[in-house]
């Protein structure tokens, strides 16, 4: 009588084979994005405004015969300074000793 050795098939684990997968696309699609692809132009997603309307925007609050340096040594004069906290007593001289 003769006994049949036959070798044990693997199996393959779906579910970490498709992790994985999903995984190393993830971290390509990532590495893609940040470091190959040009980065989105702001004019896409804002309109630009024009230069023209800029200009009369300055050339009108210029014209208004503000004192700007008045104006801003007003608002410097107007500015409290915040004094750094006191720090009091950190603990132990000493933590390594017994209490």
């Amino acid at each position: 009588m003769a006994i049949a050795v036959e070798r044990k098939t693997k199996e393959i684990n779906w579910l970490a084979l498709s992790i994985g997968l999903f995984a190393l696309v993830l971290v390509g699609a990532t590495l893609l994005y940040l470091f190959i692809l040009p980065p989105p132009a702001i004019e896409n997603f804002i309109q630009p405004v024009e230069n023209k309307e800029i200009q009369d925007g300055v050339e009108a609050i210029l014209g208004s015969g503000l004192d700007v340096p008045s104006i801003v040594n007003k608002a410097k004069a107007l500015e409290t300074p915040i004094p750094l906290p006191l720090t009091g007593d950190l603990g132990r001289e000493n933590p390594f000793l017994p209490i």
